[in-house]
């Protein structure tokens, strides 16, 4: 059962940034098992529990730093995803002054990208209207990759806005809220993921699966 996140948990995080060594982690790594780890995974399994067909990973906090530059050893955040076969994924992030939920499609397979380069050709002002009250509410959206669409591809209106896309996420951030530390977060959470969900649905049905939520 999830009862939400404590508070030593974030400060636990923001301690890490000022102390990202591995003498520090080992010395405190118990606050963060019971303060983040913990709660992350029965967050993980709350929202299974409402996604049919959807599998959570919680990442790991251990950074890979085989070709980084950056050494330190630990991610300053917890994060945690929820995918399935051709529908979009949520995303949940606890940073040490904010929290980030979004849905979309961090990478398109081949078979996503052809299907969304379908729909926007076929529709091409559908998105643009649907994000628009997003855009207008404070969410943020991933800028394209592309710097044009690609040659052979065209549309009308907005389309070739849309076709610069590999992948695409909506998410919104806000300063860590107090419900977080209480019995209702996972219920809070599960209400900013839903009013997100036109824009599952519209990503969902680009590639052909009903919506979830």
């Amino acid at each position: 059962m999830f009862s939400g996140f404590a508070p030593e948990g974030v400060s636990w995080l923001r301690e890490l940034q000022e102390n990202n060594s591995r003498d520090w982690y080992q010395t405190h790594k118990e606050t963060y098992r019971i303060g983040l780890d913990e709660p992350g995974r029965q967050l993980l399994n709350f929202v299974e529990g409402k996604l049919a067909g959807y599998a959570g990973k919680l990442f790991r906090l251990h950074r890979d730093l085989r070709f980084s530059q950056d050494k330190r050893p630990y991610h300053c955040h917890l994060r945690i995803a929820w995918s399935s076969t051709n529908r979009a994924s949520l995303f949940f992030s606890l940073e040490p002054d904010k929290l980030i939920l979004g849905s979309g499609g961090l990478v398109f397979d081949a078979s996503q990208l052809a299907g969304f380069r379908r729909r926007v050709i076929a529709e091409p002002d559908s998105l643009s209207t649907l994000l628009a009250p997003y855009r207008n509410s404070g969410y943020h959206l991933s800028p394209p990759e592309l710097k044009r669409a690609p040659a052979g591809l065209s549309g009308e209106g907005a389309a070739s806005q849309w076709l610069r896309h590999k992948s695409l996420c909506l998410w919104r951030e806000v300063p860590i809220p107090p419900v977080l530390y209480t019995a209702q977060a996972g219920d809070w959470c599960w209400e900013q993921w839903r009013a997100m969900a036109p824009f599952r649905g519209w990503l969902d049905l680009a590639w052909e699966a009903p919506d979830a939520l």
